[in-house]
């Protein structure tokens, strides 16, 4: 996992965890009332590529780190305009 330093399989990764927390939390809207506290879990699954950030720099691969961090921006900006129109 550690191996590839491209900037494109950051991306890729920096993606993995927001639309798996999109789609958990679309799967949970339709059995539990959280339609209040739904940033709360994108917030949580965006912490989580921040934890992969600081494997990837801690193991010298920036440029894979670079894409998972611009993944993180880009998503918690569709969510913040998300936000905003609901």
């Amino acid at each position: 996992m550690f191996r590839r330093d491209n900037i494109w399989f950051g991306t890729i990764l920096g993606l993995l965890m927001p639309v798996i927390t999109f789609l958990i939390v679309e799967v949970l809207k339709k059995d539990f009332q959280i339609q209040g506290k739904s940033h709360l879990i994108y917030i949580l699954g965006l912490a989580l590529n921040l934890i992969l950030v600081r494997l990837y720099y801690g193991k010298g691969k920036e440029l894979t780190a670079r894409g998972i961090m611009a993944m993180t921006f880009i998503c918690a900006f569709a969510i913040f305009i998300y936000k905003l129109n609901s």
